[in-house]
C-alpha cells in the first residue's frame, strides 16, 4: 500500500505548497517551510513508528496560516495515513487495499467539509486539489473570524 500511496502523498504536499504560494502572492506574503518540504514524505515507511510529524508550511508574516504534515499509523500497521492539519481542521488521505485512496476534509464549525470518499489513484489529483483548496480557504475564514472575533461562517464548496 505504501508504494502506491507514496506518490499521492508527495503530490498532496506539492498541491498545498502551490496553493499557499498563490495565496501568498495575493497578500504580498511569503511561504516558509521546513527544509526538504517537497521530499519530506519518506519513500520507505518505518512501520514501527506510530505517528511522525514530517513537515510544516505556512506564511512568513501571518504565522497563524500554518499547516503541519504528519504520517500516522498504529505500530506495525502497514496502512499509513497522511494528515495535513491546521487550526480549523484537517485533510486526511489513506490507502485502501483495493488500490484506491480514501480522501477526507474535516472543518468543525465551518460547514461539513468533505466526507470520506474512495477515489482511484489516477483520479486522486483532482480530488486532492479540490479538498486542499477548501481546507486553505476555511483556514483563511477561521483566521478572519479570530481577528474579528466574529460569528462562524461557512465556505461554499463551489466557490
Amino acid at each position: 500500500m505504501w508504494k502506491n500511496a507514496f506518490p499521492a502523498y508527495n503530490n498532496a504536499l506539492k498541491l498545498l505548497y502551490d496553493i499557499l504560494k498563490a495565496q501568498a502572492r495575493k497578500t504580498t506574503n511569503r511561504v516558509v517551510l521546513t527544509d526538504g518540504f517537497l521530499n519530506s514524505v519518506p519513500s520507505v515507511s518505518d512501520f514501527s513508528v506510530e505517528n511522525k510529524i514530517v513537515a510544516s508550511i505556512g506564511f512568513q508574516t501571518n504565522t497563524n496560516m500554518f499547516f503541519q504534515i504528519m504520517i500516522e499509523g498504529e505500530h506495525g500497521d502497514k496502512c499509513r495515513i497522511l494528515r495535513i492539519s491546521c487550526d480549523c481542521g484537517r485533510f486526511v488521505m489513506r490507502p485502501d487495499p483495493t488500490s484506491n485512496l480514501w480522501v477526507q476534509v474535516d472543518t468543525p464549525g465551518y460547514g461539513d467539509g468533505y466526507h470520506p470518499q474512495l477515489v482511484p489513484y489516477d483520479k486522486a489529483q483532482d480530488e486532492m486539489d479540490e479538498r486542499i483548496k477548501y481546507l486553505v480557504g476555511v483556514q483563511i475564514l477561521y483566521l478572519q473570524d479570530m481577528a474579528n472575533k466574529g460569528a462562524t461562517k461557512t465556505l461554499d464548496k463551489k466557490q
